[in-house]
């Protein structure tokens, strides 16, 4: 919501921000500007990838990226990049966009709601870390 971006450009502790944040309109179509479209943050998601199961994106950090990833664009700080050579962190030092994470359950009732043993709270966000296989193919 325009609250929330105002809130987000207002803060000026640190916010990580993930993926598909800001991915759909109200009316679940692509949003122009493309995602995330945050105030200060030159990042934009050219394109999105599932990544086959048993198979690894490995960071040029160490670990990789399982599932899912973000193929991020823009001038905003590089803080990690994939072996391949996208980026997967990128930061303007206040906000940082992470284009592969653990998965993220929302709860959109008031109450809290549990899910294959995962605790989700009321009106809240729960991530659930993602298994690698240990297989780098």
């Amino acid at each position: 919501t325009a609250e929330l971006a105002a809130a987000l450009e207002a803060h000026e502790g640190q916010a990580l921000i993930g993926p598909r944040s800001n991915a759909k309109t109200r009316n679940f179509a692509t949003p122009v500007p493309l995602p995330p479209n945050l105030a200060r943050l030159d990042c934009t998601v050219a394109r999105v990838e599932s990544v086959p199961p048993g198979t690894e994106i490995a960071l040029a950090g160490g670990g990789a990226l399982v599932r899912w990833r973000e193929f991020l664009e823009g001038e905003a700080e590089v803080l990690e990049r994939s072996a391949d050579g996208w980026p997967v962190l990128m930061s303007n030092g206040h906000a940082r966009y992470l284009a592969a994470t653990h998965r993220i359950w929302f709860n959109y009732k008031s109450e809290a709601q549990s899910h294959g043993g995962l605790d989700v709270p009321g009106c809240g966000v729960a991530f659930e870390p993602l298994e690698s296989t240990g297989d780098m193919t």
